[in-house]
């Protein structure tokens, strides 16, 4: 991933692949690196940071514009967003809606 200029998520666009939420996503963000990817599960709130392209000819477009993009207050937000999604961030979401529920 070091040698990457650009990381991309090409999955196919089919109903499993729209509820699938990529975590290589997440390794890709962490390590700063510009991201273009197909629609999918969860990278709508990510929509600033990452490039969708849900046509194989709007992909090209959007691995040139990632290239163009790529400055070092980009890399710093996606880090940033990345450390958000730790798991115990995760764990931590998930425990809050238990409880809630419990309490109610």
């Amino acid at each position: 991933m070091r040698e990457f200029d650009v990381a991309i998520i090409p999955h196919l666009q089919n109903e499993f692949n729209r509820h699938t939420n990529p975590m290589k996503l997440y390794e890709y963000l962490a390590a700063g690196k510009p991201v273009v990817a197909t629609p999918g599960a969860g990278l709508d709130e990510f929509k600033d940071l990452v490039y969708l392209a849900a046509k194989p000819e709007d992909f090209n477009q959007a691995l040139i514009q990632a290239l163009q993009e790529n400055g070092n207050e980009l890399k710093e937000r996606r880090m940033v967003a990345a450390a958000h999604e730790s798991w115990t961030e995760r764990v931590n979401v998930m425990l809050d809606k238990i409880f809630a529920k419990l309490d109610s």
